[in-house]
């Protein structure tokens, strides 16, 4: 009994390790494939879709009409885990704006807004750019916002939960900042100052 409990397992793993092997495509394919790597040009019709899961994108990515058109009616960012549905090496585009729980390496950008776990680059949108965590350069026309950000954020509003680097903006908002705050008006941890304000130490009496 023992031994056909253990092949069941060792069947299972297999099972497993084979639906989660990732198939190749050269030079042009679609993300909305499961299970597959696209070296050269991704296209799709919107992210987030159920079937996307366990993809790569090595180059462009394209997606045609993205989710971007609702992230007006969201309060905030919405991919909170490391759950990485899609992988993006290389630049993201989005006529309308890329709504998913991918990774992005590289330059993701949207013409209306954003809503994505991980940016390691630069991202950038016409209205509204949200990014859970953001290392590198952050954009937006109306509104930045996200948990961690490294780096520059450049915006009319720019808000940062945690922020080391720059936030440049009329207003900027930082519950824990590490750096610098240039804007009409200013908030951190430690203080609130017009055009000018920085906090290096961390507060324990956050008020935000």
């Amino acid at each position: 009994m023992k031994n056909i409990f253990n092949l069941l397992l060792i069947f299972g793993l297999i099972t497993n390790l084979q639906a989660q092997k990732r198939e190749s495509y050269f030079p042009i394919w679609t993300f909305h494939h499961p299970n597959s790597i696209t070296n050269g040009i991704s296209i799709g019709i919107a992210s987030g879709m159920e079937n996307t899961k366990n993809t790569k994108s090595n180059g462009v990515r394209v997606e045609i009409i993205g989710a971007g058109l609702l992230i007006p009616l969201i309060s905030g960012p919405m991919m909170r885990d490391d759950s990485i549905t899609e992988k993006i090496n290389g630049i993201n585009l989005s006529f309308t704006g890329t709504l998913a729980n991918c990774k992005v390496n590289g330059i993701s950008v949207g013409y209306v807004g954003e809503s994505i776990y991980k940016v390691n680059g630069i991202s950038a949108t016409g209205c509204l750019n949200y990014v859970g965590i953001s290392n590198g350069l952050q954009c937006a026309v109306l509104v930045n916002d996200n948990d961690e950000m490294k780096g520059m954020q450049v915006a009319f509003i720019n808000n940062s939960v945690t922020t080391k680097g720059i936030q440049i903006g009329v207003f900027n908002f930082s519950k824990d900042l590490r750096g610098i705050q240039l804007g009409l008006w200013n908030k951190n941890g430690k203080r609130s100052l017009p055009i000018v304000n920085w906090q290096f130490k961390k507060c324990t009496d956050i008020e935000l």
